[in-house]
């Protein structure tokens, strides 16, 4: 057993190394397999990633050998092939490069567009700010269900670009575009330690180029990037760094984004294997109530039927698909299928925390995952399970995704960007700048391809869960 060691190099402290041992292989300790690191301080494993051939000369990092592995024995593998963490090293020019990529590809697509509804939806709540005030608002406009956080935002793009929807647009989008920048550079610092030489370029690259990111970041004008990114930060705080109030501190900033992160409290909380990391991360965590406050006090009749009592739009995607029949195009209720839709969409929400805080018990009772797999699968929980749906949805799971599998993710990113691609362009007006306007659900073929992306999360899930051993994000 040898204890953490630390160095500090200015202001900043660099871990070099954590108390682990080496799992015999019998695998005596539960979830390990022979050749795992079992971290003695939290009572998990940290997986360890394929064994290697010989090293060979090269300039690639990873390939350095741990100067801290115990030698071989008869009863534990050899453990020269785990790679050292450089906490000092600095991303390479490719990974620059690829930030720059996507966040000119997405700057290009907001340039030419205003975006969906949502555009000129966010438009009309800085002119009702405006005029009513933030807290008034969520009385006078139905349609407002955001926390004030996002409001403010649009009430600042508003303001700096003076007038005009598209301007607006263009400015509100720099949030998500900025958002999406982060994650590339996270998910390159995730997979940086990886023994897969340019796993980390790769998973950052796929990121950058994702077809689904891009679109409803460049395009959609919402915050749903804002919050997949503070969600992704607050687990890599959490599981590289162990920063518990840190982690709860980013994952309240995700919340006040957007509700949806709420889901992750449950399995995040239950990861912690002390009080004394738990009771961190909920101090963090409770920072997140302040903005909140004032809504409540003075506006909670409006603000609880706004924001916490909202119901997404009832659309082709998931369970609602088979639902809704494919005869319609738009959703009927008097039919059997749209009372059957319309009963899953009140009753279906209440199934999801279920399902996540069963998932949350057997993550922790099993101890089989990482914090990045619990995450992303608990995301996905709502994707599939969702009884309701927006495009915008599509780019919530993204950077967890590829921070967990980037094979998977990028098959996500594929089908989920070509299902957002036809919808897009099924409410096109045709018209530059972009604009799509909603106006019906998605058509039954619009739905098929959604579908493709729904059965790969399906697909991931099941991956996960079959998972015997930890294998490294």
């Amino acid at each position: 057993m040898r204890k953490w060691t630390s160095k500090r190099t200015g202001s900043h402290r660099v871990t070099i190394f954590d108390a682990t041992r080496t799992v015999p292989s019998g695998g005596a300790i539960a979830g390990a397999t022979r050749g795992h690191r079992y971290d003695a301080r939290e009572a998990r494993v940290i997986h360890a990633p394929p064994r290697l051939p010989a090293r060979r000369k090269g300039n690639c990092s990873t390939m350095n050998h741990d100067p801290f592995a115990p030698k071989a024995t008869a009863n534990a593998r050899p453990m020269e092939d785990v790679p050292v963490i450089n906490a000092t090293a600095r991303a390479p020019t490719a990974v620059w490069v690829w930030i720059t990529v996507g966040i000119l590809l997405r700057l290009a697509l907001a340039s030419i567009s205003i975006g969906t509804n949502d555009a000129t939806t966010f438009y009309r709540f800085t002119t009702e700010i405006h005029r009513s005030g933030l807290l008034r608002t969520y009385s006078v406009d139905p349609d407002f269900n955001h926390p004030p956080l996002p409001a403010l935002w649009a009430l600042l793009a508003r303001k700096i670009a003076g007038g005009g929807v598209h301007l607006f647009s263009f400015i509100f989008k720099l949030a998500p575009i900025g958002a999406d920048a982060i994650s590339i550079y996270l998910i390159w610092k995730i997979w940086k330690s990886s023994a897969v030489c340019g796993a980390a370029v790769v998973a950052a690259a796929g990121f950058a180029l994702s077809l689904a990111s891009v679109l409803v970041t460049g395009f959609h004008c919402n915050t749903d990037p804002c919050y997949a990114m503070l969600c992704l930060l607050s687990v890599y705080l959490m599981e590289r760094h162990r920063r518990f109030c840190w982690a709860g501190l980013a994952l309240a900033a995700a919340i006040n984004v957007k509700l949806i992160p709420v889901l992750l409290i449950p399995p995040l909380l239950l990861s912690c294997r002390n009080g004394r990391d738990a009771w961190r991360f909920l101090l963090g965590l409770s920072v997140g109530v302040i903005p909140f406050i004032p809504a409540i006090y003075v506006n909670r009749l409006g603000f609880t039927q706004n924001v916490l009592n909202y119901g997404s739009v009832i659309d082709r995607w998931g369970i609602p698909f088979f639902l809704m029949g494919w005869r319609n195009r738009s959703f009927d209720p008097t039919t059997p299928g749209g009372a059957l839709t319309l009963y899953y969409s009140r009753f279906g929400r209440l199934l999801i925390p279920v399902i996540v805080l069963v998932w949350a018990i057997l993550a922790r009772r099993y101890n089989r995952w990482n914090r990045y797999q619990i995450s992303a699968v608990t995301l996905a929980v709502f994707l599939i399970m969702s009884p309701g749906f927006g495009a915008q949805y599509t780019a919530m799971i993204g950077p967890l995704l590829f921070a967990t599998a980037p094979g998977w993710a990028m098959a996500y990113a594929c089908s989920a960007g070509v299902f957002l691609a036809v919808g897009y362009n099924l409410f096109w007006n045709g018209k530059f700048p972009i604009y799509a306007f909603y106006t019906d659900q998605l058509s039954v073929g619009a739905g098929m391809v959604g579908m493709v992306a729904w059965l790969v999360l399906i697909g991931f899930v099941i991956r996960i869960l079959s998972m015997r051993a930890p294998i490294r994000a």
